[in-house]
């Protein structure tokens, strides 16, 4: 009986040790796991955090950008344990509250919001949660905060169900073996028990390295050992792969840095990252009472070399001049791409330059302009390109990011109009060019609309002096910029893709005068409107006219058309067909500043107009030398040749007059006879007889 007694006693001894030395194992290494777990977790919440409130950074500077706050902060839609986040402004009010779609059937929108979580920034574990709470900006200038809440407990119950699963039915079975062993070898068994025993007292004081049970005797008690060993496998299987998740997070987290920082195209640093290092930059520079300079720079003709060649070349283009400019600037300073084929040189100011930093910028400027307009190779094409560089100083700016860059953009533009590959220094006074350019831009249409644009008529005459037609020119009174010059908005109107609205209100205004005209002065008078490049490159302009001519047939003959040889010229095909459709509804169709566009004259046998129109140079350069003289003898006599009319511009003087009568001229217009006026006081300066 007391063998009995004893043999259960031994059995029950033996379990509990096993029991307890699973508990213990299992309990360790749940522990150890929760800990590594939550650990990694508040790293990835802060460096997510962290690249969400930079990614925030320009939807708060200005104005609350909203749309653009959720569509962020959808990042978060991929991290199951994110309950909820918050963004709030400069004055800690709340302007969003994101709520993860996974959570919203655990937690409420009254809970979330309720729940007080913000203390200080940084992240730390509050009540079993995650918070992250991060500045928007720097401490010099934060623009607002992102609060960020994880739940990590779902995550972590899940996983250590999923180990307790397949460890349970190992348990079992050890738990079985070991008192059937224990009932038929009691001695063995207490014997090697000893050994479970003190591998217990090892497991609990080894931390996180789980050394193996070491058992010579293939007996059940072996094999208990190998089903230990097994189990601790099993363990340290588990532990390989979190640490490979760990591992893996980490790489996904330097990538995503990556992008955040580095244009994928140059792999040269941002926007976003150029901000952050001028920022510090101009922090640095202002405590020093010293100026820093930046280049702003894009290339002339990329959107050419995108039509033309393709996106593939102007991707390549963009990282060869990447490459290029790399090594132009000095070791420390910044090359740094905005978008697009915009580029920005930040100038790092160093104590052993021996120019001070205005020349620096300017010797650096040079050598971009000039390196740039060497030929780019790439695959079978040479890509001729150049920079216009526009050179501002931080002192210029107080040392205010935004107000830098836009003022070295304002240079640049300020270097594209001066010429080709070239660079400007910013300037005050460009402020005020520029904002007059922009109101005249967006006052085009405006003005098409108010009736602030009108026309004025220039008399031409033929060589009685007997008015034959007229020039159709535009004429800008603006509310408050005052007498508009056509030099001026035209140019801008071509630029910003406004032109053909104006050429069509032009010809609008012309048909309607017409009907006076005619009745005024005789049926067969003309009126010529001048088309520009854009005009001659637009189908839906050239196909809105011709149905115009169609609705207006009977004034058709009477138009007269005006376009450049270098307009003509640059589209041949496409402007030919067009002429051909003018002619055939009954147009007539001159060439206009002739002799300023090409120097070969044999192109003139192609081309299908009425009229040559001497460019205005020609005619007030006659009494200043022979050649100009000789140039306008040629014109005309080439034109009558070729059996085309010839009028002269710019005429101003009673001897040109003479003169151009004398070697056969057809036409002539000019001062001398009468500026562009309106309507009303041409009519008030010529009788309705039609004589001069």
């Amino acid at each position: 009986m007391r063998v009995s007694q004893f043999s259960v006693r031994i059995i029950g001894i033996t379990l509990l040790a096993v029991f307890l030395t699973a508990v213990s194992v299992n309990t360790l290494s749940l522990n150890e796991y929760r800990n590594l777990y939550v650990q990694k977790s508040m790293q990835n919440l802060d460096a997510l955090s962290e690249n969400l409130s930079e990614s925030l950074l320009p939807f708060l500077v200005s104005e609350v950008d909203i749309p653009s706050i959720a569509t962020t902060l959808l990042q978060l839609d991929r991290h199951d344990s994110t309950v909820f986040a918050q963004v709030f402004d400069k004055n800690d009010q709340q302007v969003f509250f994101y709520v993860n779609p996974a959570k919203q059937t655990e937690w409420s929108d009254t809970t979330l919001q309720d729940t007080q979580l913000k203390k200080g920034f940084g992240t730390e574990l509050v009540n079993k949660l995650l918070v992250s709470n991060k500045m928007i900006g720097d401490e010099s200038y934060a623009v607002g905060s992102l609060l960020i809440v994880q739940d990590p407990e779902s995550s972590l119950k899940q996983s250590a169900n999923t180990f307790l699963k397949k460890v349970i039915p190992l348990l079992v079975f050890i738990a079985s073996l070991v008192g059937f062993l224990a009932f038929s070898m009691q001695q063995r068994v207490l014997q090697k028990l000893n050994l479970v025993t003190s591998f217990v007292r090892k497991i609990k004081h080894s931390g996180n390295k789980l050394e193996r049970l070491t058992i010579e005797n293939k007996d059940e008690i072996g094999l208990l050992a190998e089903q230990i060993n097994e189990y601790l496998d099993t363990i340290n299987n588990y532990e390989f792969k979190i640490q490979k998740q760990l591992n893996d997070l980490e790489e996904n987290k330097q990538n995503l840095e990556k992008i955040a920082n580095y244009d994928s195209l140059t792999g040269l640093p941002n926007r976003q990252m150029l901000h952050a290092i001028l920022r510090s930059a101009l922090a640095r520079e202002q405590r020093r009472n010293a100026d820093l300079a930046i280049l702003y720079f894009d290339l002339d003709n990329f959107k050419h070399v995108n039509d033309t060649l393709g996106h593939d070349v102007g991707d390549q283009l963009l990282f060869q001049v990447g490459e290029r400019v790399s090594h132009l600037i000095r070791e420390g300073d910044l090359l740094a791409r905005l978008g697009g084929d915009e580029f920005i040189v930040l100038l790092i100011n160093n104590e052993q330059d021996y120019y001070p930093p205005s020349e620096v910028a300017m010797i650096t400027a040079q050598r971009i302009a000039d390196n740039l307009k060497k030929i780019f190779y790439i695959n079978k094409w040479e890509v001729s390109t150049a920079a216009s560089i526009g050179i501002a100083y931080a002192k210029q700016a107080n040392f205010d990011t935004e107000l830098l860059l836009r003022n070295a953009d304002i240079a640049m533009y300020q270097a594209k109009l001066q010429r080709t590959g070239g660079f400007a220094l910013f300037e005050h006074a460009m402020h005020a060019r520029v904002q007059r350019r922009h109101e005249i831009a967006n006052s085009i249409l405006r003005a098409i609309q108010t009736k602030e644009l009108y026309l004025a008529y220039q008399p031409k005459l033929n060589q009685q002096a007997e008015i034959t037609g007229f020039e159709a020119l535009l004429r800008w009174e603006h509310p408050t910029l005052g007498t508009i010059s056509p030099v001026e908005f035209i140019e801008i109107a071509e630029k910003t893709g406004k032109i053909t609205a104006m050429t069509s209100f032009v010809l609008d205004n012309v048909i309607s005068d017409l009907f006076i005209l005619k009745a005024h002065f005789h049926s067969q008078v003309s009126v010529a409107v001048n088309l520009s490049a854009m005009d001659l490159k637009s189908d839906t302009f050239k196909q809105q006219t011709l149905a115009l001519l169609v609705r207006h047939a009977n004034h058709a003959p009477n138009l007269e058309f005006e376009i450049t040889e270098s307009a003509y010229l640059d589209n041949f095909d496409a402007v030919n067909e067009f002429v051909i459709n003018l002619h055939l509804a009954g147009c007539k169709v001159s060439l206009d500043d002739f002799g300023t566009g090409y120097s070969s004259l044999s192109y003139l046998t192609k081309l299908d107009i009425d009229l040559l129109k001497i460019d205005r140079s020609f005619i007030n350069n006659m009494e200043n030398g022979k050649a100009d003289k000789n140039i306008v003898e040629t014109i005309i006599s080439l034109a009558n040749n070729l059996t085309m009319s010839v009028c002269a511009e710019g005429v101003e003087q009673l001897a040109q007059f003479d003169y151009l009568k004398k070697i056969g001229c057809d036409y002539f217009q000019g001062y001398y006879f009468c500026r562009p006026v309106p309507l009303k006081t041409l009519l008030e300066t010529y009788p309705k007889t039609g004589t001069s």
